[in-house]
């Protein structure tokens, strides 16, 4: 223990031993950076409890020898823990009650962009990060983070860019080909087939050991099926947080409007009171896109729909017919604290899942009471 009470600890063990500032030179890895970081947290003036380093599951191939003896030695004594994303239990143990590490602080220097739709709590957050800095005498100093606020839009582009990574598509080449692509699953016994037999609804997989995409439910080789429409999508929000996504593809129009009925995209089931819902017209607007471009039109609502710029200095209430451009500096106010913005995030992974539906942990182990060093 650092200390006999205060939040437990929290270490990223990929970003701290992954960090140039705190790595050896010509070191890809380095297993003293977590040591180094250990001995700031002792040094510190902060009251802080047990510690617990999470590691992406292929860290240790980084490690020389030596350092993976010293690794495996600290995960034996269950010091350090490897899991296959590290991230997702590191934020599961901080914010999820019951964990054994709840309201506890993370030493990291990710900005967890992804995970902030979920957890609004890290937005702004002056007290639950901590990150470090190497002085000119090699010391190193730790500091409470200020984490900020993102845009919507920079947290939606944080979320593509990791299912691009969690689909391999990493190269320009291959990322090019997934998006401008269209492909299908001939699977006869794969739900995606069952239900999309003309062209997958979401981007396939990577398989570089052949060059080819695979469906990512069933893991088969996929067919080509022409080109692949471009696509946006745009946020429904409540209350500040959001809600789910409404996905468009070009040439595409969804009326929204309350009732869950083919064509309209609120209703029953979609996390937003009734209170709030019965404020929205059963058929309040339409959402266009032609071109590529997002459009919006009020098909004469009761309580109106209001489009203002992202920092609320310039507001217009639209009347029955109006047609305007929804661009990422603005945002669409309804009746009910609902808002719709467009997103960051412009090609179709898991179709109009809100980005908290993406976010996957492991629920056993959030269950699980964990044991700090």
């Amino acid at each position: 223990m650092l200390f006999e009470d205060g939040p437990a600890v929290l270490v990223d063990m990929s970003n701290v031993c992954r960090d140039r500032s705190l790595c050896t030179e010509g070191k890809k890895a380095d297993f003293r950076a977590f040591t180094r970081v250990l001995s700031g947290l002792k040094q510190s003036p902060w009251k802080l409890g047990g510690v617990l380093a999470i590691a992406d599951r292929n860290l240790h191939h980084f490690f020389n020898r030596e350092d993976l003896a010293q690794y495996r030695k600290l995960e034996e004594k269950g010091i350090i823990r490897e899991t296959p994303i590290a991230d997702d239990l590191l934020i599961a143990y901080a914010f999820e009650e019951g964990t054994g590490a709840s309201g506890g602080v993370i030493v990291s220097m990710d900005g967890f962009a992804d995970f902030r739709p979920q957890y609004p709590e890290i937005q702004g957050s002056t007290d639950r990060f901590i990150g470090w800095k190497v002085t000119s005498s090699a010391q190193v100093r730790l500091f409470y983070r200020d984490m900020g606020v993102f845009t919507h839009q920079k947290i939606s582009r944080k979320v593509e860019e990791g299912e691009f990574k969690a689909r391999k598509i990493l190269h320009t080449s291959v990322r090019d080909r997934a998006v401008r692509l269209a492909y299908r699953c001939a699977n006869p016994v794969c739900d995606l087939a069952r239900n999309w037999p003309d062209m997958l609804p979401e981007m396939p997989e990577y398989d570089r050991r052949d060059d080819s995409f695979r469906c990512p439910e069933c893991g088969q080789r996929v067919e080509y099926a022409g080109s692949r429409t471009p696509t946006s999508q745009v946020i429904v929000f409540h209350d500040g947080r959001e809600r789910r996504r409404i996905l468009l593809e070009d040439g595409q129009t969804i009326v929204f409007g309350r009732k869950d009925r083919k064509g309209a995209v609120l209703g029953p089931g979609r996390d937003i009171p009734e209170s709030a819902a019965k404020q929205i017209s059963r058929e309040h607007l339409r959402l266009s896109m032609i071109d590529g471009m997002v459009t919006v039109e009020d098909l004469g609502s009761k309580n109106g729909t209001a489009i203002e710029s992202r920092r609320g200095s310039d507001r217009r209430v639209l009347r029955k017919g109006d047609e305007v451009p929804l661009v990422s500096r603005v945002r669409l106010r309804l009746p009910g604290d609902i808002v719709l913005e467009l997103s960051g995030r412009r090609n179709p992974f898991a179709g109009d899942n809100p980005n908290d539906l993406t976010v996957s942990t492991d629920p056993g182990a959030i269950d699980e009471t964990i044991a700090l060093y």
